[in-house]
């Protein structure tokens, strides 16, 4: 029996204190509480119809090594994030530098954000994201299907991924979950939900970009504050109907906002 994990993580950006309006800044490796970046890079999205595009996609995702960043407002978004830089230019990595997970650049994967001692099993849904205790409710930027869990040992230790999630980590994992990609083995697959930049400005984009939000009382659950933050029980899909409609959705939410499903974002 697959199940659905509702994973919470900070929605706060970086500091872009100093910078004004239209400036750049590098914002350095992370070294305290995980952030989220506005990020604007190339890749490929899945529209309601199937069609698969490729352009530049703005997306909110984890990267905690260096980036560089233009401020484009006063309010969130306040800075798009156009460059990534490779872990293997900023070695050696700073002391307590914090782990980019989950990882989405080239490939979907999962090895310790709100994982604990879970044990995942494929076709399990995990939906990162914020949630709100008062609304009940999780803002989506990550869905992982699970296809596997691999063991740290197949990695080769100067991927990017490795350098950049593994790596920083001072507790090393034996093993993570490998995502499944579109088109392969199910119709279910792991995304970003996004905004395809087309002719649109990064602030016209900033502006535009409205976060999936997900009520979870239709799944269910409950968010509850706890000792570890907020966390909430996992979901049973008791059958291949329930499956679908639970999907369905997942993926309503993130077309109603105007937004799609970012199906590959390029490789770091």
């Amino acid at each position: 029996m697959s199940r659905i994990f509702f994973l919470s993580h900070p929605n706060d950006e970086p500091s872009y204190r100093g910078v004004s309006t239209g400036g750049t800044i590098t914002i350095s490796w992370n070294t305290k509480t995980h952030k989220r970046k506005f990020i604007k890079r190339e890749g490929k999205y899945v529209d309601k119809s199937g069609k698969i595009t490729e352009d530049k996609l703005f997306f909110w995702g984890e990267y905690e090594p260096d980036s560089v960043a233009t401020v484009i407002s006063t309010t969130k978004p306040i800075a798009v994030h156009t460059t990534l830089r490779p872990v293997s230019t900023l070695l050696p990595m700073p002391n307590n530098a914090a782990n980019t997970d989950p990882y989405v650049y080239g490939c979907f994967r999962n090895i310790c954000c709100r994982r604990g001692n879970t044990k995942y099993h494929p076709g399990d849904i995990l939906v990162f994201g914020t949630m709100n205790v008062q609304k009940n409710s999780i803002e989506v930027d990550t869905i992982i299907v699970v296809k596997e869990i691999a063991p740290v040992s197949s990695l080769l230790p100067t991927d990017e991924y490795f350098l950049a999630a593994v790596m920083p980590m001072k507790e090393q994992k034996k093993d993570f979950v490998e995502g499944k990609i579109y088109g392969s083995e199910s119709e279910y697959f792991s995304f970003v939900p996004c905004l395809p930049a087309g002719s649109l400005t990064d602030t016209n984009a900033a502006s535009a970009f409205k976060k999936p939000i997900i009520d979870l009382y239709v799944f269910g659950t409950v968010v509850k504050q706890s000792a570890y933050g907020k966390v909430c029980k996992n979901v049973p899909i008791k059958s291949a109907a329930e499956y679908r409609k639970y999907w369905g959705m997942i993926t309503s939410a993130v077309y109603k906002c105007g937004l799609e499903l970012g199906i590959y974002i390029q490789p770091v």
